[in-house]
């Protein structure tokens, strides 16, 4: 997955959906670097509100065992469990260590860079977050990776599919019309469904994502579950 703030909401968003309503075991790799905040930062704060009491533990729909389990080890402590690996050979170490652990594993990285090129070719699936507004920017990304797809069977990559996901559309004739321009185009994989204004997504949990509170993350996490369940 790649994307930013977006992608970090989009990783926990799926890994609690694949954890607690399909009933997977799934961890989510948190590779951001650079100072940015991550995935476990907001675990971490997430836990210590449950603590202090401005969370309720209720809210998330998690066992009692859960909650005093992540109280001991936020990051490992949930069922939806996180962890920070920022060298590439610390990953594969990972990767062959818990092959048999986690029916998925999805990676949290915080853009297309070189130190994350590594990481993303070692990903069965990539999912781009664009806007409308940058679409014509990431169809070169998307682009750029489905060439190297070909490359698969020669060099050690993983990649099966690249998809674009529209993130962040207001819901305009304009943007509807563009939209429908995009379906048309053949040369993208773009999901069937969007993500509109999720200014009512700023409180996704860590844990249990936005498990019943959101209809339209149900229907993009059910897509994607079918691309990916192989």
């Amino acid at each position: 997955d790649k994307g930013g703030a977006g992608a970090t909401m989009l990783n926990a968003v799926l890994g609690a959906h694949l954890t607690y309503k399909k009933n997977k075991r799934v961890c989510v790799v948190d590779t951001v670097t650079g100072g940015f905040r991550s995935l476990c930062d907001e675990r971490i704060d997430e836990v210590n509100n449950i603590i202090d009491k401005k969370i309720q533990e209720k809210d998330l729909s998690i066992t009692n065992e859960e909650f005093e389990n992540l109280k001991k080890t936020p990051l490992l402590g949930s069922r939806l469990k996180i962890f920070k690996i920022e060298d590439f050979n610390n990953f594969l170490d990972f990767l062959k260590e818990n092959k048999k652990e986690f029916d998925y594993i999805l990676l949290d990285i915080s853009g297309v860079s070189l130190p994350n090129y590594k990481f993303l070719m070692k990903s069965h699936f990539i999912f781009l977050l664009s806007t409308l507004n940058e679409i014509e920017k990431d169809k070169k990304t998307f682009t750029a990776f489905e060439r190297l797809k070909i490359k698969k069977t020669k060099v050690l990559y993983n990649l099966d599919d690249v998809y674009l996901i529209l993130n962040k559309v207001q819901k305009k004739r304009d943007y509807e019309n563009r939209i429908v321009d995009l379906k048309k185009n053949e040369e993208l994989n773009l999901l069937k469904n969007i993500v509109y204004e999720r200014s009512t997504f700023t409180d996704y949990s860590t844990i249990s994502g936005l498990i019943d509170k959101s209809i339209e993350m149900e229907m993009i996490n059910e897509e994607i579950y079918k691309l990916i369940n192989i």
